[in-house]
């Protein structure tokens, strides 16, 4: 069976606001999806992930087949059956998808 991965954005709580949440387009940040990872990955769905600060949601942007000589990556512990309850958080990934991805 080939290694997949899947590419995400981090979200993020505003610190002086932790209610407020957004998205971090800054960088599409790879983890690899292991034989404990539980659920089923779906692009616009959340996972949570292992980062250096730990377990976090992260939208999940995009899966795909790592190559042969692909390189060590962090785990995906699940992938949640949701979407994220921020409507801001939304709309931003969806203008992104629509601002840098041709297809999805």
């Amino acid at each position: 069976m080939r290694k997949q991965l899947i590419q995400g954005l981090h979200l993020v709580r505003d610190p002086e606001n932790p209610k407020l949440v957004s998205l971090n387009t800054d960088k599409v940040y790879v983890w690899q999806i292991t034989h404990q990872t539980k659920g089923t990955p779906k692009v616009g769905n959340l996972a949570v992930v292992e980062t250096k600060k730990g377990q976090q949601h992260i939208i999940i942007l995009d899966i795909v087949d790592a190559p042969k000589d692909e390189r060590w990556h962090r785990a995906a512990i699940k992938f949640e059956n949701r979407q994220t309850h921020h409507v801001a958080v939304q709309k931003q990934f969806e203008q992104y998808l629509a601002q840098y991805r041709v297809t999805k």
